[in-house]
């Protein structure tokens, strides 16, 4: 689930951390950008730059594929 640009993300992650599990009754988007601000989750919001956009531009580019829908 995104929780919005990277740049976005990586910002919030060092200008205010989070620590710990996110609150009980958080939503959805509440939780995934609590994990986000943890040093843990940002560097794995990073890692996941280099593994999957790759992909999402062979798809735009070779294959012609724009649209999902």
């Amino acid at each position: 689930m995104a929780a919005g640009k990277g740049h976005h993300v990586a910002r919030q992650a060092n200008t205010d951390p989070a620590s710990g599990s996110p609150p009980h009754d958080a939503s959805a988007a509440e939780a995934m950008r609590h994990r986000l601000r943890t040093s843990e989750g940002a560097a794995l919001y990073k890692k996941r730059g280099a593994t999957v956009e790759p992909v999402n531009g062979h798809i735009k580019d070779r294959i012609g594929l724009r649209r999902f829908a």
